[in-house]
């Protein structure tokens, strides 16, 4: 026959016999029987060690020395150990990749960590600059209070950072903070919106949720709840994406939450809200813990304003021991605590006890943090006291300093102000006086008061029904008294406490 036989397995009787022939068999066959006898084995012995080798899956000398048939034979002949081999292999390229992936991270990381560096270290510097010149001022005249350091700051800031808008508004952001905390929400405003409006140039998620939860916080005070709920919501949806990195920081945030619900007239969740977060941040910070006790604090608020008065002190009470639990018994917080604990001893009706909590913790607050709206809610409480006591003169004199204050660091249109403009109306028309009691009651009707708690309005549907009575205004009268009556059917228990001025009012 002409050429090189016919391969053994093409001429296999099945498909898998000619599996098992082709490769290593086929090469030894036509090996064996090529032409050329310098081609062919040296001697049956060659033969039959090709033929071993091929048995014991070595490479055989009939398939020649490629290095891709080499490979696989010798995989094949020690699968076991080259399994192992592949395993440490890929693992090693994979703890390099990771290793060049954390590597690349760190990098990052770092490059992260002194961007923040350097901003931290900007503000340190700042801040220091700041107070050593208000010492300088001291040396030199009469000492700056606080606010008038930070205000000067603020002032300062954007030409001190003008080539750094990042880090300027790191400043700023800082300085808006201690405002609101020093409860000068009309100063901490602008400052938290210039932060806003670097956000996409600063990149920085955490910091922003940050931001637009104490600017929320803020306009809340100053009479927005609307803003206050949508900012509240961007900054609750941002922690929400890792609710376990931002649990301590979604607690805090509830008592915002249950204030808004509250005051669009829905008690029963905000109570439920509090609830909830207080059982959650016992078990995440314990009991002695200081937003444990905000929270108590919070509970005993929402707990008076549902009426249930008893509860209220109950749970203000908590709060108090464990802000002394926690030495903290003089601080901000607890003075707050104090302010609802007196709070809740007015709508009791034990006023000679309201009057002196209210008297101690404004003492405490003039003296520890000075003017601010926190210190203009504190004196609008006790003017109130005053009020209840019927030491109308007395109370007249703290209402209007607690408008002036609440003005000036919470804004006109604030419940603050607005507040403290009823308590003085009420009290001029107590002392008869008609005429005067108009003009803060035009000034609240100047700002929209559709915002405002339904307990205020009700307030001061009742101001201005008796004024307008007394000036012959008839007309206007009824449309007040018409809303009063609808103000006192929607609260339920928080009406009670003017129950007989409405019925008064009603009488013909």
């Amino acid at each position: 026959q002409a050429g090189p036989p016919p391969s053994p397995s093409s001429q296999a009787a099945s498909k898998t016999a000619a599996r098992k022939l082709r490769g290593d068999l086929d090469a030894i066959v036509h090996k064996a029987l090529r032409p050329e006898p310098a081609a062919r084995y040296e001697s049956a012995e060659a033969l039959a060690q090709d033929v071993r080798r091929h048995l014991e899956h070595a490479p055989v000398a009939a398939r020649g020395g490629a290095f891709g048939y080499r490979a696989r034979r010798f995989l094949r002949r020690y699968w076991l150990a080259a399994s192992v081999l592949l395993f440490v292999f890929v693992g090693l390229v994979g703890a390099l990749a990771a290793i060049s992936m954390a590597r690349q991270e760190a990098l990052r990381e770092r490059d992260i960590a002194q961007v923040e560096a350097r901003r931290s270290k900007a503000v340190r510097d700042y801040l220091a600059h700041m107070f050593r010149d208000a010492g300088q001022h001291a040396r030199d005249g009469e000492p700056l209070t606080a606010k008038q350091v930070l205000d000067q700051a603020a002032a300062r800031v954007q030409a001190s950072f003008a080539d750094d808008p990042a880090t300027d508004a790191q400043v700023l952001k800082a300085l808006g903070e201690l405002h609101f905390y020093l409860g000068d929400y009309s100063a901490a405003e602008p400052l938290l919106r210039h932060w806003l409006a670097f956000d996409a140039a600063i990149a920085d998620p955490v910091a922003g949720a940050d931001v637009r939860f104490t600017l929320a916080e803020t306009v809340h005070r100053m009479g927005n709840p609307d803003e206050a709920r949508a900012l509240l919501g961007q900054a609750q949806a941002f922690w929400n994406t890792d609710p376990e990195r931002h649990a301590d920081v979604l607690l805090t945030s509830r008592a915002l939450q249950a204030r808004l619900q509250r005051e669009a007239g829905d008690t029963a969740a905000a109570l439920e809200t509090l609830e909830a977060a207080l059982a959650q941040r016992v078990q995440h910070s314990g009991r002695e813990h200081f937003e444990t006790a905000i929270l108590a604090t919070n509970i005993g608020a929402a707990y008076v304003q549902a009426g249930r008065i008893d509860e209220g002190i109950a749970a203000s009470q908590e709060a108090m021991a464990l802000w002394r639990a926690l030495k903290l018994g003089s601080g901000n917080d607890a003075l707050n605590t104090l302010n609802n604990l007196a709070a809740a001893q007015f709508r009791k009706g034990d006023l000679v006890a309201a009057q002196s909590a209210f008297a101690e913790a404004l003492a405490l607050r003039r003296q520890l943090f000075g003017p601010s709206a926190a210190t203009a809610a504190l004196i609008g409480n006790y003017a109130r006291a005053l009020q209840g006591l019927k030491r109308y003169g007395d109370a007249l004199e703290y209402a209007g300093e607690a408008e002036a204050m609440a003005q000036r660091h919470a804004g006109s249109a604030s419940p603050l102000t607005q507040a403290a403009r009823i308590t003085r109306a009420e009290l001029l028309l107590v002392l008869q006086r008609h005429e005067d009691a108009g003009e803060p009651l035009a000034a609240f009707m100047a700002e929209d008061t559709s915002a405002l708690p339904a307990s205020l309005q009700l307030r001061a549907a009742l101001a201005r029904t008796e004024n307008h009575r007394h000036r012959g205004e008839a007309d206007a009268a009824r449309q007040a008294l018409a809303q009063a009556d609808a103000l006192f059917a929607t609260l339920g228990a928080e009406a009670e406490p003017f129950r007989a001025n409405l019925e008064a009012l009603r009488a013909p």
